[in-house]
C-alpha cells in the first residue's frame, strides 16, 4: 500500500486543475439570462376609448388601367350625388336670377279676380231676350214644358260665357241657370232664390221674366266666381 501511494504522489499541480471556460462579454451575458413573460392583472382592463387607434393611410386610386408593372389600379370612388341646394340651382338657373332677386322685381302675376266682372244688367237683358224668342208663339203643355225650360237654361248659360264672359268656357265663373214654364191661365204663383254670394269676387245674380198669351216663365242666373 505504501509503494502504491507513493506512486500517486508525484502528480503535478497543473495536471489537478479543471480546465475554464472562455471569457464571456456583456452582449452575450444578456443573451444566456432566461426571459420573464409580463403578465397583465387579469382584474385589470384597458377601456376601447383609452386603447391606441391604428390608422393605416392607403394612396388614393386614380385609374383602372394597368401600370407598367401590370397591376391594376382601382378607380377612385365616385363623390356622392347630393350636392348642396345651392349649387343645384344655380345649375338649374344656368345663369337666370333665382326667385328671390326676381321677387324685389316684378309683382305676382296670379289673378286673383275676375278679369271682367259679371255686368248684371247685360245678363238680364240677354235673359228676357232668350224668353221672348222661345215663348213668342210657344203654347204651354205640361210635357213639353220640362224639355222647353232644359233647352232654354242652357242656352242662356251658353249665350252669357259666348258674349259676357271674356274668356269664354275657360272662364272662372260658375253658372247655374233656373228656368221655370207656367201656364197663363194658371193662379198666380211666386218664385223665390237665395243664394250666398261674395260681391267682393264678383258674384252676382241676374233675372228676369217673361209674360205671353199662351204662356209664363221666370228664369234667373246665379254667377259664382271659383279659383
Amino acid at each position: 500500500m505504501q509503494q502504491q501511494n507513493s506512486a500517486l504522489a508525484p502528480i503535478s499541480e497543473g495536471a489537478a486543475r479543471a480546465p475554464q471556460p472562455p471569457p464571456v462579454n456583456e452582449q452575450q451575458r444578456q443573451l444566456l439570462q432566461p426571459r420573464r413573460s409580463l403578465r397583465y392583472p387579469t382584474s385589470v382592463t384597458t377601456p376601447l376609448s383609452e386603447q391606441p387607434r391604428r390608422l393605416t393611410l392607403m394612396p388614393a386610386p386614380t385609374s383602372d388601367k394597368p401600370t407598367t408593372d401590370g397591376h391594376v389600379v382601382p378607380k377612385q370612388r365616385r363623390q356622392s350625388r347630393r350636392r348642396p341646394s345651392s349649387i343645384r340651382s344655380s345649375e338649374r338657373s344656368q345663369g337666370r336670377p333665382s326667385a328671390g332677386v326676381l321677387a324685389g322685381l316684378v309683382e305676382n302675376t296670379y289673378r286673383m279676380g275676375p278679369a271682367q266682372p259679371f255686368i248684371v244688367d247685360a245678363a238680364e237683358a240677354l235673359i228676357k231676350e232668350r224668353l221672348e224668342t222661345n215663348l213668342k208663339r210657344y203654347s204651354y203643355n205640361a210635357q213639353s214644358a220640362k224639355v222647353m225650360s232644359t233647352n232654354m237654361a242652357q242656352e242662356i248659360k251658353n249665350k252669357i260665357k259666348q258674349q259676357l264672359l271674356r274668356q269664354g268656357p275657360n272662364s272662372r265663373y260658375k253658372l247655374v241657370v233656373l228656368v221655370t214654364v207656367t201656364d197663363v191661365n194658371r193662379p198666380a204663383g211666386e218664385f223665390a232664390s237665395r243664394m250666398l254670394c261674395q260681391a267682393a269676387t264678383g258674384d252676382a245674380c241676374a233675372k228676369a221674366e217673361f209674360r205671353g198669351n199662351r204662356a209664363a216663365a221666370w228664369a234667373a242666373v246665379f254667377a259664382l266666381y271659383c279659383e
